[in-house]
């Protein structure tokens, strides 16, 4: 199936959210589905404004010992269940034993679990604001449930790109939910995109935070690219030339390189850089006015914050952009 690079439109997620259940039902029906919707799904939020200039460390090293950890759990338990079922090197068992250890030892691999897991990790450096302090207080309760059962989750530095752990979560579990797709259903690239977009359109965004976030579907499309380059890298949409992570020897499977997160990351992760879309202009005008009430230079204020590092994401991403960046994000001009 041909790719079709679609962009998000404004009007498309309007459309989308107006036909969604949260806008045709009554109030307290509407509150009941954004709960349960909410307690099921990888709809954590993070607040790319109030904290970041409290960021003073670099979470690389940290969050990459963390993600190798749980890398090579996944991989012992692998080659041990081969080891029991004489099954030589089983796909279906790598797999499945990596979505258990990134999962953080759980059977399934949901981005929440990953979100609570690296939020409470003192190892690694971040920053966590409160709903009530962060630029998304005045969002309601119907409009923005998972921001009061959920909370926010914590942000950290990669490089200057100033991410929330919520973007690991959906790197693993949505990367998970694209490969499968794709390698394993028959699907293709376009259609996993556009199911990205519907998700953001409605349970991981619209319908529980109120919120589109490209920067979401952007961590997603890099996890595909993960997942695919364990064994296949020469398949990477973005034609990368690294080698695989693995390969199979005397029946085991082994690690050629470790897993570097600043592969993958760059500015359209940062929601400050690849803008938000809103379910509606209150929405959209109450989270401006708290960011302008920070009193930050315009600089800092105005989305894309880091115009430069939007107009390198466009040169990665290359036809892809039209589905990954925000428009401001992606048609950015450096100031003067």
């Amino acid at each position: 199936m041909p790719i079709h690079h679609r962009r998000p439109t404004a009007e498309r997620i309007s459309t989308m959210a107006a036909n969604s259940l949260t806008y045709s039902l009554l109030p307290t029906l509407v509150l009941t589905l954004t709960i349960a919707v909410s307690q099921t799904t990888n709809s954590a939020e993070i607040d790319s404004y109030t904290g970041r200039h409290l960021l003073t460390e670099d979470a690389q090293i940290a969050l990459n010992q963390e993600l190798n950890r749980r890398f090579k759990f996944g991989i012992a338990g692998a080659n041990q269940a081969m080891a029991e079922a004489q099954t030589g090197c089983d796909t279906d068992k790598l797999y499945q034993q990596l979505r258990y250890a990134f999962a953080g030892n759980k059977d399934a691999l949901v981005g929440n679990d990953i979100v609570s897991q690296l939020s409470d990790d003192s190892n690694i450096p971040s920053v966590i604001v409160q709903r009530p302090d962060s630029v998304y207080r005045d969002i309601s309760l119907i409009s923005g449930i998972d921001l009061y059962t959920g909370g926010l989750g914590a942000i950290i530095d990669i490089n200057g790109n100033i991410i929330g752990v919520d973007k690991i979560g959906h790197f693993l579990a949505q990367g998970w939910d694209y490969f499968q797709a794709i390698e394993v259903e028959g699907g293709s690239l376009d259609e996993a995109m556009q199911w990205g977009e519907k998700t953001e359109a409605s349970y991981y965004g619209l319908w529980t935070t109120g919120l589109f976030s490209h920067a979401d579907l952007t961590a997603n499309f890099n996890g595909y690219r993960f997942w695919l380059a364990l064994l296949s890298p020469d398949r990477d949409p973005l034609n990368a030339t690294a080698s695989a992570y693995l390969h199979c020897d005397n029946q085991q499977w082994l690690i050629n390189r470790p897993l570097d997160i600043a592969d993958y990351i760059d500015g359209a992760w940062d929601e400050a850089n690849n803008c938000l879309d809103f379910a509606s202009d209150a929405i959209a005008d109450g989270v401006q006015h708290n960011i302008d009430a920070l009193q930050l230079t315009r600089e800092q204020s105005t989305c894309p914050i880091k115009p430069q590092r939007c107009q390198l994401a466009v040169k990665k991403y290359g036809d892809y952009s039209a589905m990954l960046l925000h428009p401001r994000c992606q048609h950015a001009v450096s100031p003067d």
